[in-house]
């Protein structure tokens, strides 16, 4: 009721007419044995009674806006009093979503065919030092990657635009190894760089240069940027989008709390993440 037609009182507006129109249904609830301790510790004294349950949303009130979704079926329920915990563990999305956002550009087969990797795993590491390299530094490292046959490499997520080591001067020292090696051995690694920004259009210049420099990767801190700008940059991109979780694990630490990964990047590939970085 919260979180579609009513409050956390009745209202004379919450009609049964209204509520049979754009009410979310419980559709089943399985029960689990009883948790000892709550996971919000101001919830009061135990045991405390858990459940699975399957909530429906109509799709009217919805529609295909993500961001519509997230704020209505799980942003809101986690202020709701009584709860002692929940944790949203899956979500299974209309095929009106998949027409109405574009997807990865690139995903699994474009990687592949950019690194012209097949039949195997993609071989990648991340520049460490994470802050600190100069361009010069970088470029250093980078080399002696290359030539030991890596396929992918990218920059920390730490890494955007510090004072000491400026996108624009990474990619000048970065890029020319990159197509050098690519002239001799014929394989082109790929390099993701950090390109991240609040501002949208500072982000889009940043890719920009990258793609004119002759690179084909990017990295994006997707919790920084959010919906909005992953939106904007994908309309517009012609990189790889590699996609670093950093804040994820806000959500999810918490067994009786946040969210599982398999909703969470739902939102993320609908709206054109190619590649996620996670933990092993």
């Amino acid at each position: 009721s919260d979180q579609s037609t009513g409050t956390f009182v009745a209202l004379p507006g919450e009609t049964e007419e209204l509520k049979a129109r754009v009410a979310a249904r419980v559709l089943s609830i399985r029960p689990l044995p009883d948790a000892a301790h709550p996971s919000i510790p101001e919830a009061g004294k135990g045991p405390f009674k858990r459940a699975d349950v399957d909530i429906a949303f109509p799709f009217d009130a919805i529609g295909t806006d993500l961001a519509a979704l997230m704020t209505i079926a799980i942003g809101g329920t986690y202020s709701i009093r009584g709860l002692s915990g929940i944790r949203i563990v899956d979500m299974k999305l209309p095929e009106e979503f998949r027409g109405a956002h574009p997807g990865p550009q690139f995903g699994v087969a474009g990687s592949r065919r950019l690194t012209g990797v097949e039949g195997r795993p993609i071989i990648g590491t991340i520049v460490k030092p994470a802050l600190g390299l100069r361009p010069h530094e970088t470029a250093e490292m980078v080399g002696e990657l290359i030539e030991a046959g890596v396929d992918f490499i990218k920059d920390d997520e730490k890494l955007m635009s510090p004072a000491y080591s400026p996108l624009s001067e990474r990619v000048k020292a970065i890029m020319p190894l990159i197509l050098d090696h690519e002239q001799k051995a014929g394989k082109k690694v790929m390099y993701a760089f950090g390109i991240s920004h609040a501002d949208p259009d500072e982000m889009l210049r940043n890719h920009d240069l990258v793609l004119e420099a002759g690179g084909n990767c990017a990295v994006i801190n997707i919790n920084s940027i959010g919906f909005g700008g992953m939106a904007y940059l994908r309309k517009r991109s012609g990189l790889v989008l590699h996609v670093h979780r950093n804040g994820w694990d806000i959500l999810t630490r918490h067994p009786g709390l946040g969210m599982d990964f398999k909703v969470w990047q739902q939102f993320w590939r609908l709206l054109g993440v190619d590649q996620f970085q996670i933990n092993g």
